[in-house]
């Protein structure tokens, strides 16, 4: 057996990259994270049907959109401020380490790509190539991907990788994906925000072909004020 807090155990943890859940909040949010995880899981096969264009094959009704979304953004949510700012920092890193150990992040970066793949042979931003080309979704399935789908990931990944080095370094790998999303609006800065802020490396490391897209967009949002 090894002794709670102890440099044995910290060792042991950091090897085996494991994580001990003691407290009634983090075991609660565990519980929660493994269901929604589940569920989004169950839905996935059905909502990758849907990402394909023209598909007349739609088992992914408005109800289950409706809940495929509210499950991201409920585990977003366990990245976020709760309580006091002790309480937030201590279980905020508490989810943010559990749910990459679940790997909710590597789903989440399916699902983008799910969406992403089959105009990838097209360079330009996804969001307005599907709203130029009409016959891709059904419009009501359109409006969901750009006005529902699409920040709920966005918010995730800020709030996931926000404060927390290794899960900023995972979608720092990413970046360039994302960036063809910039027409889904903020929210996509905010996940590039949440992913490079305080992380030095990672900001050297930054394609400045990113920089000059977030410029544009940011001055493209400007002007339509």
């Amino acid at each position: 057996l090894l002794r709670c807090n102890s440099p044995t155990l910290d060792l042991y943890l950091q090897i085996f990259d494991v994580q001990v859940l003691s407290q009634d909040t983090s075991m609660r949010d565990y519980k929660m994270a493994t269901s929604l995880f589940q569920d989004l899981k169950r839905m996935f096969p059905a909502f990758r049907l849907l990402a394909l264009p023209n598909n007349d094959l739609n088992f992914f009704d408005a109800s289950q959109r409706s809940q495929f979304v509210s499950c991201i953004t409920s585990l977003a949510d366990m990245c976020k401020i709760r309580g006091t700012i002790a309480e937030f920092e201590s279980q905020r890193f508490t989810n943010q380490q559990m749910l990459r150990r679940l790997g909710v992040h590597t789903f989440i970066l399916d699902v983008i790509k799910s969406l992403i793949l089959p105009h990838e042979q097209h360079s330009e931003d996804f969001v307005k190539r599907i709203e130029h080309g009409s016959t891709f979704y059904e419009p009501a399935v359109r409006s969901w991907i750009v006005d529902e789908l699409l920040p709920a990931c966005f918010s995730f990944i800020e709030f996931f990788s926000s404060g927390m080095k290794r899960n900023q370094h995972f979608w720092g790998d990413h970046t360039r994906l994302l960036s063809r999303f910039f027409r889904a609006g903020i929210s996509v800065a905010g996940a590039l925000s949440g992913i490079f802020c305080g992380n030095e490396k990672l900001c050297q490391r930054l394609d400045l072909n990113i920089i000059d897209e977030v410029l544009r967009f940011i001055s493209n949002e400007s002007n339509k004020d």
